[in-house]
């Protein structure tokens, strides 16, 4: 913020000049822009908190408090959370390597194809059976 105290400096400085020419005009202005810059340095304050409070946010989103023990990682190399109600399928390779939990994509080639969108690993969510896995629930 040094910026802000070299422009209040010549601001002063600005002000002085103006008292000695006895120009009401120029000091009226320089006050006026001294309080503009005041006005400035807050607003600068106020996004810098908002700035730090998204960051915070973001990383929530980014790196979830996940309990380990509500993971089930299942046969077929995805991962469910045991507390969904309704079982999403995420990447067990990104939890893995990253601790990062990805949803899964559906994929093209069968009604069973995920991809993750994140590392483009492949997961079959049906079993041996042909059976959908999160249709009937993951049972650890």
């Amino acid at each position: 913020m040094s910026t802000f105290k070299e422009i209040y400096d010549i601001l002063k400085a600005l002000k002085e000049v103006a008292k000695r020419l006895r120009s009401q005009e120029m000091i009226s202005l320089s006050l006026d822009v001294q309080e503009k810059l005041f006005e400035l340095k807050e607003e600068i304050e106020n996004v810098k908190e908002e700035n730090d409070s998204l960051k915070k946010k973001l990383e929530a989103i980014e790196h979830p408090e996940i309990d380990k023990d509500d993971i089930n990682f299942t046969q077929n190399g995805f991962l469910t959370l045991d507390s969904e109600r309704n079982k999403l399928p995420y990447c067990s390779a990104c939890w893995k390597l990253e601790q990062k939990l990805v949803p899964l994509a559906k994929g093209t080639k069968a009604w069973y194809h995920y991809t993750c969108p994140h590392c483009k690993a492949e997961f079959s969510i049906m079993d041996a059976c042909g059976n959908d896995l999160l249709a009937k629930g993951i049972k650890k």
